[in-house]
């Protein structure tokens, strides 16, 4: 992959800005004047022709979105007060006397049966009903009214998009109700259930977040500490999950391996040819299975297309580049739904990795120019970047920011890492009806049980913790362009640098 032009990572920029241009503005002529207008004064300055390629994209992403179905979708449900629908069932979140369900598929039965894109958010109250995810509901129901904000508040309604929600309403009455179980729901099920037979004493739902992905069984109170102590991002499936999956795989060859040696085993000898020739397949299957199965949030979607780019450069010896990869992955989840770049999750997940990649070019510059950088203190300015990074995007959106997770993402991140590989392993090991399991689950949900109760006294310290009134998006903005500016100053500007610390020296 071009390292130096970087064309997608370049496309990306022009695709976001595309998209944002298509929240603000709802009228064509704006953007494609200012699109004109800067397309004609680059091409006068530089003569480069390729500005015409991104002021194409550019026009492409904003048409994108403001002629997106999703949009289309959620002005068309205004024109209802009441309708009949029919849709599968795919989230359930259980609250007191509520059910609020989300159902896609769904099927509009005022006068004309009519199939509308998107999904609907329905609330019921006080229902019999025993609710399952792919399940099929027909009800009646009241639609509520689009509700309006301003660009620098929380867009109700842009969150809605985001995870792919036109309307949202409350049910008057269900007419039909039917059960179904599809084969994906069945392996998923199976999966859980043998989770729980071997990790049957875990009471706190962890195990059950670090390998299926599902927050459902979760406690309350412990998910909160893990959120106030700014390592929430551990229960979230992601791609260090996948990492484990692939080192399991590498050992689990070579573990083969080593049998066919000691035995000489021609059956082994042909089973270790297969999986060296065939691993970066297996691989794959094995990575988009797993994905397929923990569901397709945007951490591991980013994760498995990481992944996997990673693995096709491999296999088509084509030099990888991480800013690349990452570009193609935004764009292959934005070109699914433009509205994505608004979620938190799509902007927490993107940002911490970008962070990252940033990290690992100034560390380079860092080491090649001064060779100092002390290996006992790199966690610690690696997670002290990752707040820098990320810090004000989390308070922009929960206002609360943990200092705590600097210190506790170094002891925390490698025990979790350890628990996941001990999880994963047991798993394998109750597969192949190895006894040791049972004592490895033990074992595992002790380590569990201490760290959840040392993390929930610490949360409920004082200090530490950082509360904020809302952030302006401005602030935020200003604040990573400035941040941003300093970096590439830094790395291509060695003389600038050189003034300001002489000046700064000077003051002092």
């Amino acid at each position: 992959m071009l390292n130096r032009e970087r064309v997608l990572l370049r496309s990306l920029i022009y695709v976001i800005i595309g998209i944002v241009f298509g929240n603000i503005y709802k009228e064509v002529y704006i953007p494609f004047f200012i699109c004109s207008l800067f397309t004609a004064l680059y091409y006068s300055i530089t003569k480069n022709i390729s500005i015409f390629v991104y002021g194409t994209i550019f026009i492409v992403a904003f048409l994108f979105t403001l002629y997106h179905p999703l949009t289309q979708s959620q002005l068309f449900w205004q024109s209802y007060s009441t309708a009949i629908i029919e849709g599968k069932i795919t989230e359930i979140k259980n609250e007191e006397y509520i059910s609020i369900l989300t159902i896609k598929n769904v099927k509009l039965e005022n006068n004309i049966q009519k199939n509308i894109f998107g999904k609907v958010n329905i609330e019921i109250k006080d229902s019999d009903i025993e609710f399952s995810v792919n399940d099929i509901i027909k009800c009646e129901i009241r639609i509520e009214p689009m509700f309006l904000s301003s660009f620098d508040d929380f867009d109700y309604n842009q969150y809605l998009k985001s995870e792919g929600i036109v309307a949202t309403a409350t049910v008057k009455k269900v007419i039909n109700y039917s059960e179904q179980t599809t084969i994906l729901e069945k392996v998923r099920s199976s999966f859980q259930q043998y989770i729980l037979k071997i990790f049957k004493n875990d009471t706190s739902g962890i195990i059950i977040a670090l390998i299926l992905g599902n927050m459902s069984m979760i406690d309350e109170d412990i998910y909160s500490s893990f959120q106030i102590l700014g390592i929430a991002h551990i229960l979230v499936i992601s791609g260090f999950h996948l990492g484990v999956i692939h080192l399991i795989l590498q050992k689990f060859v070579s573990y083969i391996s080593y049998i066919s040696y000691v035995f000489k085993s021609h059956y082994f000898n042909t089973v270790i040819a297969f999986l060296f020739n065939f691993k970066p397949i297996i691989t794959l299957l094995i990575i988009w299975s797993y994905w397929f199965i923990v569901g397709f949030s945007v951490s591991i979607t980013r994760a498995a297309i990481l992944i996997s780019i990673i693995i096709l450069g491999y296999l088509i010896q084509e030099e990888n580049d991480f800013f690349t990869s990452l570009s193609l992955a935004a764009l292959m989840i934005l070109a699914y739904n433009p509205f994505t770049l608004t979620s938190a999750s799509f902007i927490i997940s993107f940002a911490t990795v970008i962070t990252i990649g940033i990290y690992n070019i100034v560390k380079e510059h860092y080491l090649e120019r001064t060779q100092k950088l002390k290996i006992n203190f790199e966690a610690l300015i690696f997670n002290t970047c990752i707040l820098l990074g990320t810090g004000p995007i989390l308070s922009y959106y929960f206002n609360v920011i943990s200092l705590w997770g600097i210190i506790l993402n170094i002891v925390i991140l490698p025990i979790f890492s350890l628990i996941t590989l001990m999880t994963l392993s047991t798993l394998l090991f109750g597969i192949l009806n190895i006894n040791i399991d049972t004592f490895m689950a033990c074992i595992i949900v002790f380590i569990i049980d201490n760290i959840v109760y040392i993390l929930d006294e610490i949360s409920n310290l004082s200090i530490g913790i950082i509360q904020f009134n809302q952030i302006s998006i401005y602030t935020l903005i200003l604040y990573y362009i400035v941040i941003l500016s300093l970096i590439l100053v830094y790395i291509y500007n060695e003389n600038l640098m050189k003034s300001i610390k002489l000046i700064f020296k000077r003051s002092i």
